[in-house]
């Protein structure tokens, strides 16, 4: 499996999980706690007018850079974690 292919699986099932939170206004409760997890990182006020297309297209291209999935899977309610193996 390649790296964009296990990339877009992390995000289809992280977009299964909030369609099932938010129902047919997932993308809409996503931006909206996305938006809240960064302003609190950033001590910015962030709104989801402004982060709404780049969230969405995130889940459109399956790819992402690793800090906006990981607040999207907290946006959601889940966590993703990661293992670093060294490869013999």
């Amino acid at each position: 499996m390649s790296a964009e292919d296990r990339s877009r699986a992390i995000l289809v099932a992280i977009a299964l999980e909030a369609k099932e939170k938010w129902g047919s206004r997932w993308q809409a409760g996503l931006v909206s706690n996305y938006c809240y997890i960064e302003s609190q990182e950033t001590g910015e006020k962030v709104l989801p007018v402004n982060r709404r297309k780049q969230i969405i297209r995130s889940f459109e291209e399956g790819s992402c850079t690793l800090g906006s999935l990981c607040r999207i899977a907290e946006a959601v309610g889940v966590e993703v974690e990661l293992t670093i193996k060294r490869k013999l």
